[in-house]
């Protein structure tokens, strides 16, 4: 009888709830998402395979609170929802305020800020901040979720495939230190279109059009600049290497004197890396470089950049961006070259 009552007690301990230690951080909660299913029956170039936006939301109950994004992470599953697929199917994952104005009302950032609050691209299939950082949001505030598949390599394809997106975030009244917030600024290489404009840049604005004029890809939008000038965000690689340089200070639109804790990329086959220089400085501040596929056309990984203790950025200094591609084949090939900084929120209040 004395073993049997020693025996209860111990089961019965096991089955009791596991207390945090007072030092403990807080744990990370999930929230899983589903995209649609994806047909693919021949092959998609970037940016044109089947795609989907959903509305989803971290709210967990009625009570409204401040909750922190602190990472994403995306797998390619079957229809099934469980069979693995290949990543190389990947083309992006994106998650957005769906009303960003709101969002800057309710957390103080003026007409600044944008709706991006993550993203993934082929090569990189998770992103997580550095540990105390996260992007602030209400638990009321909907998100829009886009998943977009591709496939460069498979002419006679004929399958079924999903997204399977897991936010990893944290309730702030579980926060037991102060969060850091992060806000996100985008810099874009933004590309001549029109032949016959050639841009002769100074030394010192940061631009050198010395890859020349680029014709768009099917999937470009034509943005004009004050003097009524086209350029375009996608555009087509010749075959061989080409190295494109572009002030990005006016895209960045550095709200105030801050730090860089997290920066990550998006770019296309056949991208080699993207740099940010500090024109003001002169200083290579981040590089980001990919790892192909060993066969066929895609991006096996793609580097980012994290840091607890973040490099300066500066409101007044001017700032450059630096892409490279090496189209290794015979053929015109598409291409893009986005980079997402996330700056530490000097501004930042609780808006509950």
């Amino acid at each position: 009888m004395k073993r049997l009552l020693l025996l209860l007690g111990f089961l019965a301990s096991c089955a009791a709830p596991i207390r945090a230690l007072p030092d403990q951080a807080p744990a990370i909660r999930t929230r899983q998402f589903l995209s649609p299913v994806y047909d693919i029956d021949r092959k998609y170039r970037s940016e044109e395979g089947p795609w989907s936006r959903q509305t989803v939301s971290l709210g967990e109950g009625a009570k409204r609170e401040l909750l922190w994004i602190t990472g994403i992470r995306t797998e390619l599953v079957g229809a099934d929802e469980k069979t693995p697929v290949l990543p190389e199917f990947m083309c992006h994952v994106s998650l957005n305020f769906e009303d960003v104005e709101r969002h800057r009302a309710d957390f103080g950032w003026g007409n600044q800020g944008i709706a991006r609050i993550l993203a993934l691209s082929q090569g990189q299939l998770s992103a997580r901040f550095p540990s105390g950082f996260g992007v602030p949001l209400l638990s009321d505030e909907s998100l829009t979720l886009t998943t977009r598949v591709l496939n460069h390599n498979r002419p006679d394809a004929r399958f079924q495939l999903r997204h399977r997106v897991t936010i990893e975030y944290m309730r702030d009244a579980d926060v037991r230190q102060p969060m850091k917030a992060l806000r996100n600024l985008v810099g874009h290489v933004l590309v001549p279109l029109e032949a016959g404009h050639e841009h002769h840049a100074h030394a010192d604005d940061g631009d050198d059009d010395a890859a020349g004029v680029a014709a768009p890809t099917m999937v470009a939008g034509v943005l004009k600049n004050e003097a009524g000038r086209d350029f375009v965000g996608h555009w087509v690689v010749k075959p061989g290497r080409e190295v494109r340089r572009k002030n990005v200070t006016e895209s960045l639109q550095v709200p105030f004197d801050t730090t860089l804790h997290y920066s990550a990329i998006h770019m296309h086959p056949f991208a080699e890396s993207l740099e940010l220089r500090d024109l003001t400085t002169g200083e290579s501040l981040v590089k980001i470089s990919t790892r192909p596929l060993a066969t066929g056309i895609g991006l096996e990984h793609v580097d980012s950049f994290a840091s607890g203790k973040g490099i300066p950025i500066y409101k007044s200094h001017q700032y450059q961006m630096i892409s490279v591609y090496n189209n290794t084949t015979q053929v015109d090939q598409d291409s893009m070259a986005v980079m997402f900084l996330f700056v530490k929120d000097r501004q930042f209040r609780r808006p509950i």
